[in-house]
């Protein structure tokens, strides 16, 4: 399990980050999408969606919903 938490002036000034962890928290992400979430801490590059072609994808974009367990590149063993 790994959590994330935002003060209050972050929310208020990045409204779509926070809604994209919130969304995403209910979306199929691995642990390889933290990296480039803590990359995007330290150079941000906007929110938006995330490039499903990627490995990773930093959670402050947009994860797609419908994910195949090989798009995400994922091994189903």
């Amino acid at each position: 399990m790994f959590g994330f938490v935002f003060p209050s002036w972050f929310q208020r000034s990045y409204p779509d980050i926070i809604a994209n962890m919130r969304r995403n928290s209910q979306r199929l992400t691995t642990p390889f999408d933290i990296n480039p979430t803590l990359k995007s801490v330290l150079h941000y590059q906007g929110s938006g969606k995330g490039n499903i072609k990627d490995r990773a994808i930093s959670l402050f974009k947009q994860v797609l919903a419908l994910f195949l367990t090989t798009e995400r590149y994922l091994n189903t063993n």
